[in-house]
């Protein structure tokens, strides 16, 4: 398991190794003394000799008729083998004689055949059809690259007569008269090929450097700025202000037509929120969008600056590949937009815990009112809305439990009144003192709202003996004059904000008691009078009972 485990080690460690040789100078035949040289292309030279002999013998071997197919074929592959080795030792003395350089450097390429793919490619159409755009891009960028290049040749060049010298000044230092006569004539001839190849690299070295000179733009940075500036504006720069200012302008008036259509239709409200005109204002907006962008384009095209139309037309394929991982959210927005989603325009819906309308749904917001706070306005993202559900509303249902000036009555039996609500935050005013609360959790409270009327409910209890039994009417009548007398002592304004005042028997509870129940129902206007009205209603009843002699044994608010 552990030799696995290391065996991507144990390989990146060999390609490491074999880089690090593989970049490592040839210096095997500058180590060797003349003498070593001489004896190593004696020795190389004998071989060969070898070589050739064999070679001969096999040739004359294979003109025997009376071989078979194996024989011969068994003959050819030696031969081979032997026209493999005879290169090899003659790559071997050349180098040896010319102090071990790089031969390689000095090897043309092979040209390669263009590959036919009989396999259809999308991209490689792509790249068809960009295939003038390229173009351009090369003709403005050849000069550059062209400049380059020559540099680098004229680098590899300078090079290759570095080595080229080194391996003819080593040529030149080999003492013939220890070779033998076949060795000489072959480092004679090594020397004229040499010589020769010499000269010629030194002439293609003068070609690229007569290039580079006409290549090379003596003037200075700032004088080349300018130039090139002026040049894109005059050029460029004026295609893509004239692009712009069509395509904006035709985008801007066909968006204000739009804009006027929409609003005349918004004045029908059934009509906006109907399918068949969403999509037809989805078509229009579409229409604008490809229209406009085409415009852009078509005016690129005609001024002939195939480079810039190519630019724009990538960027809008780029935007069209990046989009495709989109393309579910998008379908999302215009099921919402289309008014076919489980949030809807012009419905109710039950966002953070607080009602709001769906006033309106474009392609990428909802915007949500509550007339009933302050700047009750907010937008929020379709993807958010559309995870929530809506429902048509009624025409007297209440946005929020409460106004600003509001009385009201908490359930800890704390009357306060609404100074401000928000969005945020509800502002409350308790005997001077402001209390904030969030508006949901306001929302969720069980109070009471007085501004909107109320009612006083007072239980009591009073003897009723069967030697004086009390008479109902006689009771009812001398309790709610009592009322409406306390609550005049308490404000004048009180007794005509009572709206209706009943007077019932509760129940029976012996021979001798009988449980009353009065309740005064009080308009809105009498919400700042609530705990005035409480207090009178518990005062009248407790002095009319004793101006009539009646025996009080117990009273209940409620």
């Amino acid at each position: 398991m552990r030799i696995y485990q290391r065996k991507p080690l144990i390989i990146l460690l060999l390609l490491f190794s074999f880089c690090l040789s593989s970049f490592a100078p040839l210096t095997f035949a500058n180590d060797l003394s003349s003498d070593q040289r001489a004896e190593k292309l004696n020795d190389i030279e004998l071989k060969l000799e070898d070589i050739n002999q064999r070679k001969k013998a096999l040739q004359t071997q294979l003109k025997d008729s009376n071989l078979s197919e194996d024989e011969k074929t068994d003959l050819t592959q030696r031969l081979q083998t032997l026209n493999n080795q005879s290169k090899d030792f003659n790559a071997l003395f050349e180098q040896t004689v010319l102090g071990g350089i790089d031969l390689s450097l000095f090897q043309e390429p092979a040209a390669e055949e263009p590959a036919t793919n009989l396999n259809y490619n999308w991209q490689q159409e792509v790249l068809q059809i960009l295939q003038p755009f390229f173009a351009q891009m090369q003709r403005m960028t050849e000069k550059a690259r062209t400049r380059d290049q020559l540099i680098e040749e004229q680098k590899e060049l300078s090079k290759k007569i570095e080595l080229a010298n080194e391996g003819i000044a080593t040529l030149k230092s080999i003492d013939q008269a220890q070779l033998n006569p076949q060795s000489v004539k072959l480092i004679t001839k090594l020397d004229d090929e040499w010589l020769d190849r010499l000269k010629s690299i030194e002439h293609q070295k003068n070609i690229v450097e007569l290039k580079l000179q006409d290549l090379t733009d003596n003037r200075s940075f700032f004088v080349k700025f300018t130039d090139n500036l002026w040049s894109f504006i005059k050029n460029e720069g004026l295609a893509i202000l004239i692009a712009i200012v069509v395509s904006v302008g035709f985008y801007y008036i066909l968006s204000r037509l739009i804009l006027i259509f929409t609003r005349y239709q918004q004045q029908d409200k059934s009509r906006v929120t109907n399918f068949k005109w969403r999509l037809m204002l989805l078509i229009f907006q579409s229409f604008n969008i490809i229209f406009s962008i085409s415009i852009f384009l078509v005016i690129l095209h005609t001024s002939g600056n195939i480079m810039l139309f190519g630019i724009v037309g990538l960027i809008l394929l780029m935007l069209a590949i990046s989009f495709r991982a989109k393309i579910p959210s998008y379908i999302n927005k215009l099921r919402v937009f289309l008014n076919l989603g489980q949030a809807r325009e012009g419905e109710r819906i039950l966002y953070n815990d607080i009602p709001w309308e769906i006033t309106k749904i474009n392609l990428n917001n909802v915007y949500l009112t509550n007339p009933l706070l302050d700047n009750g306005k907010l937008r929020v993202t379709i993807d958010l809305i559309d995870k929530l559900y809506s429902r048509e509303t009624v025409n007297d249902e209440l946005w929020f439990p409460s106004r600003k000036g509001d009385i009201l009555l908490l359930p800890d039996k704390r009357i306060v009144q609404v100074l401000r609500q928000t969005p945020e935050s509800v502002y409350l005013d308790h005997d001077g003192s402001t209390i904030v609360m969030g508006t949901s959790e306001f929302y969720k409270l069980k109070f009471s709202n007085l501004s909107r009327g109320y009612s006083l409910t007072l239980n009591f209890t009073l003897e009723d003996t069967p030697e004086a039994r009390l008479d109902f009417d006689d009771v009812k009548a001398k309790m709610q004059e009592g009322i409406y007398a306390e609550m005049k002592l308490v404000d004048e304004a009180l007794p005509a904000m009572i709206k209706h005042l009943s007077f019932n028997i509760r129940q029976l509870i012996s021979s001798n008691s009988t449980s009353y129940q009065i309740i005064a129902e009080m308009t809105q206007h009498s919400a700042k009078h609530y705990l005035k009205a409480k207090g009178a209603l518990n005062s009248a009843i407790i002095h009319t009972a004793r101006d009539n002699g009646w025996s009080i044994l117990l009273t209940e608010n409620l």
